[in-house]
């Protein structure tokens, strides 16, 4: 357990350098995202899109995309803003550019191989099969990214957007990225990783736990293999942030 009585066993165990990163960064956006969103709530439509945010985020989804204001409005105006996100990705043609988009990063280069097994998964609707070679995928990510610099990027970026929001300026898409990224970051951890028992009954949400250890008895879909492929685009992003070359950028932005 962290601070946060968050159970970080099995995913982060042994990679203390970016469990700190991910923990610091968690309490930061705890304590400044409040502010902010009431910030935004100023600027009317903006309180919209932040909301949009959190409920992605609860509903375990890492937008990665540039999530943009119109974009925000499409979602709201579903009833159901996980249906919104299926119909964005699978339908709307987004789901191809994202896995390709994946394969691609240079975090990617010792994996491709296992990468390409499990998108022949998933392009078979093996769902379940996919979700557990993807959370096999993240802990390797997360190995490799363990020597990550601390997170003094982040708390910069998150100092950028809020005086951005105060001045009323429009958020750049690296902006609203690090701010969907980070916040369903936040959320996920305490779902996705949790560690509850399995004695109890097992719920709905993707829980990696479940997968790893074969005690899951539910069925898959392709939403679950979608939050688990955001997560680890998610994962690749928020490491990038916090090296040398994410520094130079952050100073451009």
């Amino acid at each position: 357990m962290n601070d946060d009585g968050i159970n970080i066993d099995g995913l982060y165990t042994g990679l203390k350098a970016f469990a700190d990163a991910v923990s610091s960064l968690r309490k930061t956006v705890a304590q400044v995202l409040p502010s902010l969103i009431e910030i935004g709530k100023i600027f009317g439509e903006f309180a919209l899109w932040a909301e949009a945010v959190d409920k992605m985020a609860n509903a375990q989804i890492v937008f990665t995309d540039d999530f943009t204001l119109e974009l925000a409005h499409k979602f709201c105006e579903e009833p159901d803003i996980v249906q919104a996100v299926d119909r964005y990705y699978y339908e709307g043609g987004h789901i191809s550019p994202l896995i390709e988009t994946l394969k691609q990063h240079d975090g990617m280069e010792m994996y491709q191989r296992f990468y390409e097994e499990i998108i022949a998964a998933f392009q078979q609707e093996h769902y379940q099969l996919a979700c557990t070679g993807l959370f096999s995928l993240a802990d390797g990510i997360l190995a490799d990214a363990s020597d990550m610099q601390g997170c003094v990027n982040y708390e910069k970026r998150i100092k950028k957007i809020e005086e951005r929001i105060s001045n009323n300026e429009e958020l750049t898409g690296l902006d609203r990225k690090f701010w969907c990224v980070s916040t369903g970051l936040n959320a996920v951890t305490g779902t996705m990783f949790n560690g509850k028992p399995f004695t109890e009954k097992e719920e709905d949400l993707l829980n990696r736990n479940w997968l790893q250890h074969g005690r899951t008895h539910r069925t898959y879909t392709r939403m679950d293999f979608l939050k688990a492929l955001l997560l680890v685009d998610g994962i690749l992003f928020f490491a990038e942030q916090g090296n040398a070359k994410s520094q130079i950028e952050e100073d451009k932005a």
